[in-house]
């Protein structure tokens, strides 16, 4: 079975929708069932990155995707009342050319 897409949502590269406003709403929905504290851990965007000549990435898509998360986030704290005491990103994953090479 295959989730119904939303045409009004952008998605990554492997398909998985970027819907800020989804996590407002689930937010909403697990405080107003348990209300208890709720921490968000591990939020992230997987993309295929790319290192420029200057062997960095110009991630400007991540930091929007972490902007509109948070902004979402927060619209649910101060709006919405749900009592969110943390958040957390994925963290950095680092690998190696060779280690990729194996």
């Amino acid at each position: 079975m295959s989730p119904v897409r939303k045409p009004y949502l952008t998605a990554t590269d492997w398909g998985v929708e970027i819907n800020p406003d989804g996590l407002r709403y689930f937010l909403n929905e697990l405080y107003d069932r348990y209300q208890l504290p709720l921490m968000i851990v591990e939020n992230g965007l997987g993309v295929k990155d790319t290192l420029t000549e200057d062997h960095k990435v110009h991630d400007a898509y991540r930091i929007t995707y972490l902007r509109e998360h948070i902004k979402a986030v927060k619209q649910a704290i101060e709006e919405d009342g749900v009592n969110v005491i943390g958040y957390t990103s994925w963290d950095v994953l680092f690998v190696s050319v060779q280690e990729q090479a194996k």
